[in-house]
């Protein structure tokens, strides 16, 4: 998953071939150049809880999605 840095819109690769039909891009493929970074979505879920995932950040240089916690109570 990739992000577009100027309009912080996430894009998968299938959508940035679609944008740029005259290039050949390989998967996993650097794209800084053309301004788009690499998205990372590998959140840790704690036992007992669920994730929802949020809008990109950039964080510490890097790109990723912002998650909220929430504890998942079991029903008795």
């Amino acid at each position: 998953m990739y992000i577009k840095t100027d309009t912080q819109t996430p894009m998968s690769i299938r959508q940035i071939r679609a944008a740029h039909p005259n290039m050949s891009i390989p998967d996993g493929a650097d794209l800084s150049e053309f301004g788009y970074a690499t998205l990372t979505d590998a959140p840790v879920t704690p036992a007992g809880h669920t994730a929802q995932r949020g809008t990109p950040e950039l964080v510490e240089g890097a790109w990723r999605y912002a998650y909220t916690y929430s504890l998942t109570v079991p029903q008795a």
